[in-house]
């Protein structure tokens, strides 16, 4: 049975101590050795499978972890290609499935970043989304709502490769 969120179970050194700690859709641990490695997770669909999402740049295809008054959002989106085929993302300890997924954020929350991304993509210059949360210290998913809205209104515009985002210079969007 699909869960809908997340429960830290605690912090590990290695792969196989943490996928120790994990049994139940949702659990998760970290492994940690001088820095975040990798999270394990009980696969939240509820297919059984563990799961190990590397944190590590070093290693490969990395995911980033935020994580925010003890709450835990993972960028990009987890899509498994194998076993349950599910296709999630973790928000706050919260698991969205990306065909039922409808965060409601609040009105005052995404005009907050919306005025944060605006005084940061100046140019034409291509920014993806993980580097404007990173600049304005929002959870990846909230900037990448409020740059969906954007290229919506036509004042940004998608790059060929998404989750990057530019001004559109020859559209009909303001720049409020």
């Amino acid at each position: 049975m699909r869960t809908r969120h997340v429960r830290m179970k605690g912090v590990a050194a290695s792969r196989g101590d943490a996928l120790a700690m994990i049994g139940a859709p949702g659990d998760l641990a970290l492994v940690e050795r001088g820095k975040l490695r990798a999270i394990a997770i009980q696969c939240p669909d509820g297919c059984g499978e563990k799961l190990t999402i590397n944190l590590d740049p070093d290693a490969g295809k990395a995911w980033r972890l935020y994580q925010d008054r003890d709450r835990y959002t993972l960028y990009p989106s987890v899509w498994r290609t194998t076993g349950c085929r599910s296709h999630f993302i973790i928000w706050g300890d919260q698991i969205y499935w990306m065909d039922s997924w409808d965060p409601r954020p609040s009105r005052q929350s995404l005009l907050t970043v919306r005025s944060e991304i605006l005084a940061r993509v100046t140019s034409d210059d291509w920014v993806s989304v993980e580097r404007l949360a990173f600049d304005v210290g929002e959870n990846p998913w909230l900037v990448a709502r409020v740059c969906q809205e954007l290229r919506r209104e036509g004042v940004f515009e998608e790059s060929e490769e998404r989750d990057s985002y530019r001004r559109n210079l020859r559209g009909s969007g303001s720049s409020c």
